[in-house]
């Protein structure tokens, strides 16, 4: 994996450039970077050469013939894509889009662009920023104390104001997006966040060309239940 100060002490342009010339640099080996995907062959098949497996009707192997690890050129060609896709949803270029990306990536392309991270966003549960917050606003009302999220692990309904009532600092980046048990034990809830390797979420808001993993909303009816 790249060290997560590489983009940061590298003097090339964060944005296609950068994205690209980390690709080139994996195709290296190979010597095949191709913007419209990987075109080399990976795996050839040859006549069998294992006596038994041939009596067996086993007539053919296949054997690997690239030195590539991965198919380098075809996550390049996928974030390319996915780039224009958000700009057609949000109104700037593809440029643009991999510009924000690329300053926020830390590690590895291939693991940081995924649809886990930059998902398609037609989908019911992939909503815009200002769209989010009216939802939630007509939702529970104007004092955000009151908006309640659901921890998408054990299903603990949280609000800011159960933060605020267990001393817990830094409320915003955390009730949407951790739960409430990682940080007191007594408050109910488990340790579960969106920040670990598993990406069990199914709710993501759309902020500057970002993609931001989020609870869910809780039901009004929920609310209640919790609040009786």
């Amino acid at each position: 994996m790249i060290p997560k100060n590489y983009l940061k002490n590298s003097n090339m342009i964060k944005g296609i450039e950068s994205l690209k010339e980390a690709v080139i640099k994996d195709c290296k080996v190979q010597g095949c970077f191709n913007e419209n995907g990987c075109d080399h062959e990976f795996y050839r098949s040859v006549p069998q050469s294992n006596p038994r497996l041939v009596d067996m009707g086993i007539t053919t192997s296949t054997i690997a013939v690239s030195k590539c690890m991965h198919k380098y050129c075809d996550k390049y060609k996928w974030v390319i894509e996915r780039a224009k896709h958000y700009a057609e949803k949000t109104g700037k270029t593809y440029e643009e889009i991999l510009t924000i990306w690329e300053n926020n990536r830390s590690y590895w392309y291939m693991n940081y662009y995924q649809d886990s991270k930059q998902p398609l966003l037609d989908g019911d549960n992939v909503i815009f920023y200002d769209d989010w917050l009216k939802e939630l606003k007509a939702r529970f009302g104007k004092d955000v104390k009151k908006w309640a999220f659901v921890c998408p692990a054990c299903g603990h309904i949280q609000t800011a104001q159960d933060f605020i009532d267990n001393k817990i600092e830094d409320i915003e980046s955390k009730v949407y997006f951790s739960c409430i048990g990682r940080y007191a034990k007594g408050a109910g809830g488990c340790d579960w966040t969106l920040g670990g390797l598993l990406s069990i979420h199914k709710h993501v808001v759309i902020k500057d060309g970002v993609a931001h993993p989020v609870f869910e909303m809780a039901s009004v009816e929920q609310l209640r239940k919790k609040a009786s």
